[in-house]
């Protein structure tokens, strides 16, 4: 399963409503969990997104 994650500071209904699309388009396989939402993602100073530093943000969500 996909692990959606998103940006505290996006419009939750907006979220709301792209999953929602997601899930009426996607196959079996390619569900998503539930999202998770984080202050901010991770990122290098050139912009990219940090992946492990992700990893270990998401894994401190899902324990507390």
């Amino acid at each position: 399963m996909l692990l959606p994650v998103f940006e505290s500071s996006l419009d939750q209904n907006l979220i709301a409503e792209t999953l929602a699309i997601y899930e009426k388009r996607a196959l079996g396989f390619r569900r998503l969990k539930q999202p998770i939402i984080v202050d901010s993602l991770p990122r290098s100073e050139l912009g990219k997104l940090q992946r492990a530093a992700l990893i270990q943000q998401i894994s401190s969500v899902d324990r507390g």
